[in-house]
């Protein structure tokens, strides 16, 4: 899912840096607090799109969600 010009949901909520069962679970998790996540996801993507277009130069996400837990 595109959420501005430049970022997409899954880069903020996958990341390279976990195993598969822990990627499982922060998918999970936030399924099933989508609707109260999604809104500050898409304000955060926004915010970056700026900086983004500031700088002209990708800016790359790592992960921005995490269950409780999970670290």
């Amino acid at each position: 899912m595109r959420l501005t010009k430049n970022f997409e949901l899954k880069e903020f909520i996958r990341s390279r840096f976990f195993d598969k069962e822990t990627q499982e679970k922060v998918l999970a998790s936030f399924e099933e607090n989508k609707d109260a996540l999604l809104p500050n996801i898409v304000k955060l993507a926004n915010q970056l799109q700026v900086l983004r277009n500031y700088f002209g130069k990708p800016i790359i996400i790592n992960i921005a969600f995490v269950q409780d837990g999970t670290n």
